[in-house]
């Protein structure tokens, strides 16, 4: 969704550069949700075989060999087929979380789970608005598509860093009226990393 609304904000400047015109914007718009459409049958069948983590990784490499693409196109050619790799990459940001989740949470904390993951990516693309408005007459469009690629690279870390702070957690037996929401989050988790990552 990021690097849609990248897009959105800044056509005018790519159009300009490139000589797109309205209606090859409304095609590179499509090619995103081509890709990410190609991948949905796909993704289930790979969520199942090879787990969410895994999978979500690969996918994001896709995602960011797409975002250099576009940095790197010289015309309408290259900017499609970058977006087709993005929609392809990013395919499995909602699903595989919430394939993670299924397995590793009962249903009452499946879906405050979700909930904080689709409010917190919902916050995250209209955040992003005014940044890229600030940014873009530094770095340019190019830039920019730079920038997510490297924001990209660093979230991947994200589950080794989550490991490294299940390691400080102390299992122990719990029930609902001698612990809060968030340290029963904690010991879910670390039970999860104490049976060998199941949602890997």
């Amino acid at each position: 969704a990021r690097c849609t609304f990248l897009k959105m904000t800044q056509a005018p400047v790519f159009s300009a550069e490139l000589s797109v015109g309205a209606g090859d914007l409304g095609l590179l718009a499509g090619a995103y949700f081509l890709g990410f459409a190609l991948m949905q049958l796909p993704l289930g069948q790979g969520l199942d075989r090879w787990g969410p983590r895994r999978v979500l990784l690969g996918l994001l490499l896709v995602a960011i060999a797409g975002c250099v693409g576009f940095a790197l196109s010289q015309g309408l050619a290259g900017l499609l087929l970058a977006r087709v790799a993005i929609g392809v990459g990013v395919s499995a940001c909602l699903m595989a979380p919430m394939t993670a989740f299924r397995r590793a949470f009962g249903p009452a904390a499946q879906l405050r789970a979700n909930s904080w993951m689709l409010m917190s990516g919902s916050l995250g693309m209209v955040a992003s608005t005014l940044p890229v408005q600030w940014l873009l007459p530094t770095l340019g469009w190019r830039g920019l598509f730079w920038g997510v690629a490297g924001m990209l690279m660093l979230s991947m870390g994200a589950p080794a860093e989550l490991e490294a702070w299940l390691a400080n957690v102390t299992l122990k037996p719990y029930t609902s009226h001698t612990i809060t929401d968030k340290e029963r989050l904690r010991i879910e988790f670390a039970r999860i990393r104490a049976h060998g990552w199941a949602m890997s």
